[in-house]
């Protein structure tokens, strides 16, 4: 089993997947949607044999690998005054009614952080637990949000939300996958891993 916060399993474990199965058609692998603080609480007790976490940290008993890069860009409504420009600067989200991850996820700090060093305060208008709803949010123009591109793929094809890069320069999040230090990976989880290191 492997466990993932939502942004990634949902958008970005399909890949890794697929190829998995190709190679070893007859693995089963269970994918859970966590929240961060969950996915280590399930390596470290064993419900799960990997883990996929944003910004990871370390934890006692637990060893992180690093992942991929995920990029962060700004996501809007289609035709929303800040898609005016092909880039657009921290500076320009002040004032602006944002949608936020919860206060406790590692993205939302993340975020506050790079505001925070380029002067920008945000009031988040709405606070939520994962991606999906705060797209959702963002398709009905509450707001706007910085979320992993890779994320909103479907919708800016479908013409539903509209992405901008920061003129600031690039702003991403690293990954990292979560094993148990003590704990000796089956043929199947270590397969799991292989496929995820070979990106």
């Amino acid at each position: 089993a492997l466990s993932a916060i939502y942004s990634v399993g949902l958008h970005e474990m399909q890949p890794y997947v697929k190829r998995l199965l190709q190679k070893h058609p007859r693995l089963s692998v269970r994918l859970n949607y966590r929240r961060s603080a969950q996915v280590y609480e399930d390596v470290a007790n064993g419900a799960s044999d990997l883990g996929v976490v944003a910004f990871p940290s370390a934890q006692p008993g637990l060893t992180i690998l690093p992942f991929k890069e995920d990029t962060l860009a700004l996501v809007m409504p289609s035709g929303h005054v800040l898609g005016q420009k092909p880039r657009v600067s921290l500076k320009a989200l002040s004032g602006v009614d944002f949608i936020a991850f919860d206060r406790d996820a590692p993205t939302r700090k993340a975020i506050e952080r790079v505001l925070k060093g380029a002067g920008v305060e945000i009031r988040p208008t709405q606070e939520m637990d994962n991606v999906e709803t705060i797209k959702q949010a963002v398709e009905l123009g509450l707001g706007v949000s910085i979320l992993p591109r890779m994320t909103v793929n479907k919708e800016v094809e479908a013409g539903i939300l509209e992405v901008r890069s920061f003129a600031d320069g690039n702003i991403s999040r690293p990954l990292g996958i979560v094993l148990r230090k003590d704990r000796f990976l089956s043929r199947a989880a270590g397969a799991v891993l292989e496929a995820l290191q070979e990106g």
